[in-house]
């Protein structure tokens, strides 16, 4: 039956929905417990033309906009590449400079694990040692929003 289906549809591509989607397709989470008799009808029939009425979710909308990726996946938006890049974070900095000396007292670990190592060293870390690496990403913002205003107003310029 499955193959049938398959030779019959040999463009169709299955696509996840997510809950949201599924509610608003008018589909009913099984999750929840129903009370049978009570007042069911009522929400059956309306989820029912909630149903007829999405129809096909692989057609194109007439408003002019592109048809969505029908495996659900969002499209990257694309970067300018003038753009300025965005500001690091104190975590950052650290685990920048922490790094090469985790990695050598951990041969062989990968990035994961010594993540982990690098994220508990700087929990532990007291307001005052972590005061060096907030100074860098507070100038490191401060060289963003230079940057930005720059890149927005060369923007405007070109308009």
């Amino acid at each position: 039956m499955k193959n049938e289906f398959h030779e019959s549809n040999p463009d169709f591509v299955y696509t996840r929905r997510s809950k949201a989607e599924l509610a608003a397709a008018g589909h009913h989470s099984y999750s929840k417990k129903r009370n049978f008799g009570q007042g069911e009808s009522d929400e059956s029939d309306e989820g029912d033309q909630q149903r007829a009425a999405h129809g096909n979710h692989h057609d194109n909308s007439p408003s002019g906009t592109p048809p969505k990726d029908p495996r659900g996946r969002k499209k990257k938006r694309s970067r300018h590449p003038t753009a300025p890049k965005h500001p690091m974070s104190g975590f950052l900095f650290y685990a920048l400079e922490m790094r090469p000396h985790v990695a050598e007292q951990n041969p062989g670990s990968t990035v994961g694990p010594i993540s982990k190592i690098i994220a508990s060293l700087w929990k532990g870390l007291t307001p005052e040692q972590r005061a060096p690496w907030e100074k860098k990403a507070t100038d490191d913002k401060a060289r963003y929003a230079r940057e930005m205003e720059a890149y927005l107003q060369s923007q405007k310029d070109e308009e």
